[in-house]
């Protein structure tokens, strides 16, 4: 029997819409990217009294029950140090964002943010970083500004790290720079693009006949 039109266009409808959602998917791998109540989660492993994070109450979306990711320097340059968070991830296509807001009102000359993203071989981050990381850097003067970093991690990733850097004015005084908004998400692979597919493909097979017995005005030919 061969299937009447409009039930085909349903079928076909129905999977297109699940096969994009399966392309856009990907599972955020940062923790507490929003500083709601805290930087839990976030490092500075560094002990450089030179450069300081802390929790601050001032959110890119003006909300009063959120805050911020706040980086206070006094190194002329960004040199390494700054708050970071490890994350495990697989290879493949990633996309790292955040948002930047610098405090102006205390300096005589805008510092620049760095987002750096570093691929590893090793689950904690440990070891030098593989090929294919990403990297933003803006001069920031009015407002909030968005960083946005994608990248490619190498066949034997395990870990990510993703840290900013804040720095570079020269002018003498302590740079500060707030961070919100921090988000990593990797973009499915070949093979989780067509398992989700599949699955998705299934249910749609496994309800054609009830489908069919629901398609009413519909003409079917054998």
């Amino acid at each position: 029997m061969r299937c009447c039109e409009c039930v085909i266009r349903g079928l076909v409808l129905v999977a297109a819409i699940a096969m994009a959602s399966a392309r856009g998917a990907g599972a955020e791998l940062i923790t507490n990217g929003t500083f709601d109540q805290d930087i839990d989660g976030w490092s500075d492993p560094i002990a450089d009294p030179n450069t300081t994070i802390q929790w601050f109450a001032w959110d890119v979306h003006s909300s009063p029950s959120s805050g911020s990711l706040l980086v206070t320097t006094n190194m002329a340059e960004a040199g390494l140090d700054g708050p970071w968070q490890c994350v495990a991830t697989t290879p493949g296509s990633h996309t790292a964002s955040a948002a930047a807001e610098v405090n102006t009102s205390i300096m005589k000359v805008d510092p620049f943010v760095e987002m750096t993203l570093d691929f590893f071989a090793t689950p904690d981050c440990s070891g030098g970083a593989l090929e294919g990381g990403g990297y933003a850097v803006a001069l920031i003067t009015v407002g909030w500004e968005t960083l946005t970093a994608p990248a490619v991690a190498p066949a034997d990733t395990q870990s990510a790290r993703l840290r900013f850097l804040v720095g570079g004015t020269y002018d003498g005084k302590a740079d500060s720079a707030f961070f919100d908004d921090v988000s990593l998400v990797p973009e499915p692979g070949d093979s989780a693009l067509c398992l989700s597919m599949l699955v998705a493909l299934g249910a749609l097979v496994g309800r054609r006949s009830e489908w069919l017995r629901d398609a009413r005005g519909c003409v079917c030919a054998r």
